[in-house]
């Protein structure tokens, strides 16, 4: 009988783990995709934004309560020096393309087109766009994948491999195709699916730093950057 009950306790407690960190990510994760396919769908993407602040944001903060799983670790020090590296290699290599990019050129894999470079100056106006980048759109995504997720999943499967120092499990693979995924309904254009590979680096910060704050620093300034080197 004894053994009867702790097999019962097992079982729900397997079941209850299962939930929590795999099903319920994905589940929240496949309403989102729901939601932005109706906005596109019936032309009201400008509320795509309100959408994924709910559930990028405000849901798995009241989900989830720990800090460790949502990667909300802060060192200011070293957000500060990240923050100051990653500004000056995209400086640079927005200067580089600004000198040598005189007229748009098109970016092709497999001769498909990708994208259109063409670098330009921004007012300073323009600068408000980096905050919007990392508020409005960094922070809920970063926290969202690369927190919730890939934190709620790397407590489900662990972390069995290493890279260079940098222990990783299937979550990090698992949020980079979801997080890819998610972007299409914005548009089916070639680019959103070479959003995987943005989503593996951050990933890969994540796990690294113990924090979403590296990846969210350099995906709002990423943002920022490829919008005033491209052009429609």
């Amino acid at each position: 009988m004894q053994n009867t009950k702790e097999k019962d306790e097992k079982t729900e407690q397997i079941f209850q783990r299962r939930f929590q960190d795999l099903l319920l990510p994905i589940a929240i994760w496949f309403l989102a995709l729901a939601g932005l396919t109706l906005l596109k769908a019936i032309g009201k993407w400008e509320l795509s934004g309100y959408l994924a602040i709910v559930l990028f944001l405000i849901v798995p903060s009241l989900l989830e309560k720990s800090n460790e799983i949502l990667g909300l670790s802060i060192n200011l020090k070293r957000e500060i020096k990240f923050l100051l590296f990653t500004s000056a290699i995209s400086s640079i290599s927005f200067v580089l393309l600004f000198l040598s990019v005189k007229k748009p050129v098109d970016i092709e894999l497999f001769g498909i087109k990708i994208i259109k470079v063409f670098p330009q100056i921004p007012e300073v106006k323009e600068l408000k766009w980096l905050i919007i980048f990392f508020l409005g759109v960094a922070v809920p995504e970063e926290l969202f994948f690369r927190g919730f997720i890939q934190g709620r999943l790397n407590r489900f499967f662990g972390r069995k491999f290493e890279m260079f120092g940098v222990k990783f499990g299937y979550g990090l693979l698992i949020q980079s195709v979801l997080f890819m995924i998610v972007h299409l309904p914005q548009s089916l254009v070639p680019i959103r699916f070479l959003v995987f590979f943005p989503a593996v680096l951050f990933g890969i910060l994540r796990e690294k730093y113990n924090s979403i704050f590296p990846s969210a620093i350099l995906h709002a300034i990423g943002n920022f950057f490829v919008m005033f080197i491209t052009s429609s």
